[in-house]
Order: structure tokens, then sequence, then C-alpha cells
């Protein structure tokens, strides 16, 4: 049994049957209650859509149909609100006189789901014309000319006309004009299907600090806010200046709200300049912290962790905490005290003393030391790190020495390194239009003592978010290289490049001894060379906390440099989900490799996290 409504339809470029629209929702979902049942989308179509195919109109509707194990309830309000969206996304690909409506809504009773077909009038493509820059008294015209998206002889973006406005704005902001506004508009000729599109600027007077005040802060000494704050008295006050506080002050962890609220309210349009004052007003967080939990990865299978902290040590920020974790490969305790502003200095130090026992599977250890970190910012994505580390190794069980890998001697360890970083990520998931370059140098026995090594590693990502940040694309490069030098002629066990470890990412569908060189006797010592390469992850949010993947990986890791070979990595394919639950993103992926060999039905990866 079927039944048809004809909701709506278009005549003369005016749609006559909105009104239809609220009774046809209260109609059915009276039905609905009344037969107590769940419907659910079905087929969605489109009639008259030619500039926008139907699979990008669906992808851009919160109204789906059916899908793999996937049904959606019907939902009028989403419905509606779908239709909006779309209207935007044709107005910003220039077809501003669209009109959406619902031609029918088909319910199938046999199936239980609710067929939806929309019409939509397109209406003619309007180009820019003509851009007008009005009241820019004090700022290059070409350089706000160079940051527009819509400009003349491209389609008219409706909704991109309003963001070049605040574009506008923001820029004038960010040189010390707080009070500038911007009224963006577009006039259209429908004949010559034409737009004009003018932005008028009204820049205000250029702002300065005055008095900053600081409330809402009791357990924390006012000098832990101060120095992350860049605005300076008898400063000029931008936009930029107040987006770094707040960003800064966030880094904390010690706010649960920052507010910066700058004193505008007098009326100061005709002057040239204005001092104001600043009001500073935070809210602290909770500083106590503890954390227990348990999963399964596929490297260390399962294991239990414990994370305790407390961040507010002196009323100064400072911040103790305790690390644990345990699985069958691994078990380490460490505690760090970390001090941020080391001596009123902008440089965050760790200070740690930590305790590891391994068990891989080519060597079985005890290992105890003490590190000393310390990191700054350069600029806001520009960042740096030098540490060191010291460290007593016993051997509980070691493979037979063999020529390349002789048996190394029992002594103490001593690591210097530094690194460099260049991040624009944002903390979103996923995060937008973003990179990621990493380089670490590592060198060890450089004071005289312990092992003799130098270990090198390069690592960057890029992502890259499409529509709307529901379809996401990413890729990620990561080598590493690690040799002997003086008296030694080998890189120690724990120090070699085995895949899923710390920054070396897996390779997707191989285990562990596929990717890692086997010496005789089929140990598993490591290697001294690493090439992991995430081709390409594409994800697809389906839902939220519910994401779809397909990804292409490559890798190896090589026992020395000289091995190396382009037609010796390992190449898989495979797809994945990713899952949001309360321990954190939990993903699942299945990978097949195809090179140099095809491996069915291939190899499942479960870990917590994004892979990179």
């Amino acid at each position: 049994m079927r039944g048809v409504w004809v909701c709506g339809y278009t005549y003369g470029g005016k749609n006559i049957a909105n009104s239809k629209f609220v009774l046809i929702a209260i109609a059915f979902s009276a039905f609905s209650l009344y037969c107590d049942e769940r419907w659910d989308v079905g087929n969605v179509d489109f009639r008259g859509n030619e500039a926008i195919s139907q699979r990008e109109l669906i992808a851009n509707m919160g109204t789906t149909p059916p899908r793999f194990l996937f049904r959606q309830k019907f939902d009028f309000n989403r419905l509606d609100h779908d239709i909006s969206t779309l209207k935007k996304l044709y107005k910003s690909r220039g077809y501003p006189f669209i009109a959406i409506t619902i031609y029918t809504l088909e319910r199938d009773t046999a199936t239980m789901t609710v067929n939806i077909t929309l019409t939509i009038a397109e209406g003619p493509l309007v180009m820019v014309d003509s851009l007008i820059i009005e009241g820019a008294d004090f700022f290059d015209r070409q350089q706000i000319h160079s940051f527009l998206s819509v400009v003349p002889q491209t389609p008219l973006d409706s909704p991109g006309v309003h963001e070049d406005g605040r574009a506008i704005r923001d820029s004038i902001r960010a040189k010390g004009y707080l009070q500038a506004a911007v009224k963006s508009r577009h006039s259209l000729d429908r004949k010559a299907r034409t737009a004009t599109i003018t932005h008028t600027i009204t820049e205000g007077p250029l702002v300065f600090t005055g008095e900053i005040t600081l409330n809402g802060y009791h357990r924390v000494l006012p000098e832990v806010i101060r120095r992350e704050v860049t605005i300076e008295t008898d400063s000029i006050l931008s936009s930029s200046k107040i987006r770094k506080t707040l960003r800064q002050i966030y880094s904390t962890a010690l706010f649960q709200t920052v507010h910066i609220t700058p004193d505008t309210s007098r009326q100061t349009a005709q002057r040239c300049s204005v001092k104001v004052n600043v009001t500073i007003h935070i809210k602290e967080s909770p500083f106590s912290s503890a954390q227990a939990g348990f999963g399964y990865d596929t490297g260390e299978r399962f294991y239990v962790s414990l994370v305790a902290a407390y961040r507010n040590l002196l009323r100064r920020g400072h911040r103790v905490s305790l690390l644990g974790r345990a699985s069958s490969r691994l078990r380490n305790v460490q505690l760090t005290y970390s001090w941020p502003w080391l001596f009123s200095i902008p440089v965050w130090a760790d200070f740690s003393l930590y305790a590891e026992r391994r068990a891989e599977p080519d060597f079985e250890g005890d290992f105890e030391g003490a590190l000393a970190a310390f990191r700054g910012d350069a600029t806001s994505n520009f960042m740096y790190s030098i540490w060191t580390r010291i460290e007593r190794t016993q051997w509980t069980v070691q493979p037979p020495p063999e020529q390349l890998f002789p048996l190394l001697p029992i002594s103490a360890n001593h690591v210097i390194a530094a690194a460099l970083t260049f991040d624009t990520r944002e903390e979103r998931i996923p995060p937008p239009l973003s990179t990621l370059f990493f380089i670490q140098t590592e060198i060890a026995g450089l004071t005289g003592f312990g092992n003799q090594y130098i270990r090198l590693q390069f690592d960057s990502r890029f992502f890259l978010p499409v529509r709307d940040q529901r379809f996401t694309l990413s890729c990620a490069f990561f080598t590493g290289y690690a040799f002997a030098y003086g008296a030694d002629i080998s890189v120690p066990p724990r120090e070699r490049f085995r895949t899923g470890e710390n920054a070396l990412r897996d390779v997707r569908g191989y285990v562990l001894d596929e990717v890692t060189p086997l010496e005789e006797g089929q140990f598993l010592r490591g290697g001294d060379f690493a090439v992991v390469i995430n081709v390409a992850e594409a994800g697809y949010s389906i839902t939220q906390g519910f994401q779809a993947a397909l990804f292409i990986d490559a890798g190896n890791v090589w026992s020395s440099i000289g091995e190396f070979n382009l037609g010796t990595i390992n190449w898989s394919v495979g797809i994945g989900v990713r899952v949001a639950l309360p321990i954190g993103i939990t993903r699942l992926d299945l990978g097949v490799p195809f090179y140099p060999q095809v491996l069915l039905p291939g190899r499942f990866h479960l870990a917590l996290g994004f892979p990179f």
C-alpha cells in the first residue's frame, strides 16, 4: 500500500504551496503517532536540477537515503533545514533566484519508508559585473581586493559576499580599528543576469589600550595570567593581539573560560584615535584530575593505563603528573614535574623520572632514567624543543650476538636531542586545512659515556577538508635513520625503528614482522632506516561521531640504509571506521596488502585516535 501527498509546486516563479507544508507535517506526524510506527527515509530524488548533480545535493543534506546497514528516521524539521541548506548552496554557485519545493512525499507501507521528491527551479546564472569599495580612507584598496573571493567575471556567491565583508572588517580590526564595520550588499539586474557588489566601510577610530583589569581568579596568582597577555598599555589594541592572548591563556589548561572585553561603549566615531580600558575575565578549571582506562591496541594487545595530575602547584601553574601503562609488551611508570615560564622566561620545562620494562620479540630489558625537556614557541605556529635523557639499561633477554648486531655493553646511556615543529592545525576533529612538519635529531654518547649513535626523524602531515568538513582528505610521510659512530658499530635494540612504535606509524594490512627486519634465528631486531607513507586517507562523516574512511598505506623498515629499495616497499589498501566513544576516538581499520604480494583477507588494526 502506498500513499502520495503532493506538497507543493512552482508556478510563474512563485511557490504557492509553502503553507501546505505545515499542514502536511501535522497530518503526517499525527498519522505516525496513531500508528505508533517508525518511518525511515526512502529514496531522495530531484526534478529540475541541472547545475548541481543529485549526488552532490544529497551529500549536502542531513536527510539521506538508506545506505549499507544504515537507515535514517524521517523528520520534517530536518527536511525543512535541508531545503534551506540547498538554497544556500545554489546561491553560492551564482543562482540567487533559486526556488526549491517539495513535489511529493510518498509513504510506502511495505518498507515503512518515505520517498521524497524535490522540485528545483534554478533560475538564471548571475555573474558579477562590478565591485565597489567605499569608505576605505586609510587602507590600500588593492590589498583589500587581494583577499576577496567574489570578484568581477565570477558567478555571484551571495553568502560569499557577506563572508568577504567579514574578511574586510576583520582585516581592519586586526590593524587596531576595533570599531570598524562593513556593510556588504549586491544589486541584481535580472535581465542582464549581472550583479554589482558594494562593500561600504566605516573604519572608526584607531584604538589604544588603556588600563588592563583582571578578575575572576581565586587560586591562581595574577602574574600567571599577566605573563600570557600580549596586550600592552598605550599600544595599539588589535583583534590579532586579543586572539593571541586568548590562545595563550587557554594553553595553560588552568582556565575554563576566558573573556577579553574592550570598553568601546563610548561614542567615538568622530575621533581619529581613542584609548579604551580592557577587562580580562577568567573562570578557573578544576586543577586535579585522574583517569584510569583500559583498551585494546593491535601492537600492545590489551592494556590498562592511569593518568593523575595536579596543575596548580605554588599557585603558579606548576604541575605534577603520574602516568602508568601496562600491557603484554610494555610496563612503565613516569613521574613528571612541569614548570611553565622557567625562571620567568617563556620556556616550558619538564623534569621526569621513569622506569620501564619491555618484552619485545627480539629482547627484554629494564630501563630506568631521568629526562629534562625544554620547549617554547618561536611564533604562533613554529615550536622548538631541546631535551636530554640519562638511562640505565639492564638486559634480561638478549639475542645471540651477530656481526651486524654485536652484544652491546650494559652501561648508562646519555642522549641529547633537539626538534623543530611547524604546525598550523587547530584543536578540532578533524582539523581544518592545515599542515605539520616535524624534524628531530638525537645524539647519544656525545658526553663520552654510553652507546654512541645518531637518530634522525622527519614527519609531515597534510589535512584538506571538503564540503564543510564532512569529507576530508589527508596524507602523511615519515622517515627515520639511525646509525652508530665512534667505537660502536650498531644502534641499541631499543632505539631501532619498528612500525607502530612512537612516531613510526603502522603500515595497515601488515603485522610487525612483515615490515620489520628478521635476522638469523628469526629475531625481530628492528632496523636503522624506516619509511612509512600514508599515501591518502579519505574520511566521510556519516553521522556525528561516526566516520568511514578509505586509505592507502606504504612503507617498510630496513636493517640499514644500504638495503633500501623502492621495490621492497610494502603497499596496502583498506577501509575503516572511526567512532567517538567516552574513552576517545576509536578506529578499526581493515588493510589488505596488494604489493609486492596480495594477502587476503587482510588484517584488522584497532587503536585509539586518528592514524595521524
